[in-house]
């Protein structure tokens, strides 16, 4: 049936209509924003700027820690040479891995107030944020973590790869997602980098010397292609140099075993940059960069039978490192057969 003028709305769509339209109205005159809460979502950290901060303390409790009063501990410190380098306190002044510490840092300066789970005191034991169990971190701008204190939190992980985070002091628990609590182990924040970052191409020359070898070696990069001469202008053989220096850029630190005065050997012996003096270890190998950077000198202690590592240090640090035996017992035997190709003829390059 349709009405008089071609138009029919039968009574229940009416009926939705007037609810549809009584909805309008109640939005508009401003009652529906009120019945909706909006909270002002704004940074946990207000007025964090990690370019202050000189000092961070990860600290969780770890009852297996037993040198540390059961609290599993790493402090980075920035060192102050305006290098942006970090230490690890722990780790006898050991580099950090430096990009690792600043992505922590801009972490912590984006999390915002947008996920508040709990505001009960009573519950943070549910969201593993108690003193006896979080790891807490602490951001200081000074060396010391006291009245300069810039953060300190309370972290424990949540679903998803995601944080529950609270202030210390605080009772606010909230949710910082894409976030997960970083490792308060010193070995996790080591820079753990090859030891001879460059490649050939930017290398001026390396040279070796040690007891495992019968002679020192040189090894200068000629520009204009893959070409190496000696001292007197002998050419290297191209392979085996390209060989070697694969090698070298292999030589990742395991693990840090001590301290050592800056500039000295495995010996605690120093020495001119140009060459090795004093008492020769068993293989020291060096580097001069082609453009910028002064020399450096990596040294090795002779490889143990039934040893996977053995030590070595590079020179200009403060730490000893252990690294691969095998790794450098390849690398002796590749200087030894750059030798043994130049002392024989038949073995020069042509």
């Amino acid at each position: 049936m349709t009405s008089s003028s071609g138009f029919y709305v039968a009574p229940r769509n009416w009926f939705l209509l007037v609810v549809l339209v009584g909805l309008v109205a109640f939005w508009v005159q401003g009652s529906g924003a009120s019945a909706i809460e909006v909270r002002d979502v704004r940074p946990l950290i207000e007025s964090f700027d990690a370019e202050k901060a000189q000092r961070v303390s990860l600290e969780r409790p770890d009852a297996a820690a037993v040198e540390t009063d059961g609290v599993e501990r790493t402090n980075l410190v920035l060192e102050p040479d305006g290098q942006n380098q970090w230490a690890i306190e722990e780790l006898f002044g050991a580099g950090a891995f430096a990009e690792k510490v600043e992505r922590l840092l801009s972490r912590i300066g984006s999390m915002t107030t947008l996920d508040l789970v709990s505001m009960d005191p009573a519950r943070h034991a549910e969201y593993g944020l108690t003193e006896e169990t979080a790891l807490r971190i602490r951001v200081s701008a000074a060396n010391s973590v006291g009245d300069s204190s810039l953060v300190d939190l309370l972290l424990a992980p949540a679903p998803e790869r995601a944080a529950w985070v609270r202030k210390f002091g605080e009772s606010e628990v909230w949710r910082i997602a894409r976030f997960y609590p970083p490792s308060a182990a010193p070995l996790a924040w080591f820079d753990d980098s090859s030891l001879m970052p460059h490649n050939e191409r930017a290398l001026r020359s390396i040279f070796a010397a040690g007891s495992s070898l019968s002679k020192e070696v040189a090894i200068k990069f000629v520009p204009g292609g893959e070409r190496f001469a000696d001292r007197a202008g002998v050419a290297w053989d191209v392979p085996l140099v390209l060989d070697l220096h694969s090698r070298l850029q292999t030589l990742f630190p395991t693990n840090v075993i001590g301290s050592k005065v800056a500039g000295a050997g495995l010996d605690g012996t120093q020495f001119e940059p140009e060459g090795p003096s004093g008492s020769i270890p068993w293989l020291r190998v060096g580097f001069v960069p082609l453009t910028s950077g002064k020399p450096f000198h990596i040294e090795f202690a002779e490889p143990q039978e039934g040893k996977s590592e053995c030590e070595a240090v590079l020179v200009e640090g403060t730490t000893r490192v252990t690294v691969s035996s095998s790794t450098v017992q390849k690398i002796a035997g590749r200087l030894q057969e750059l030798l043994a190709a130049q002392a024989d003829p038949a073995q020069q390059p042509k």
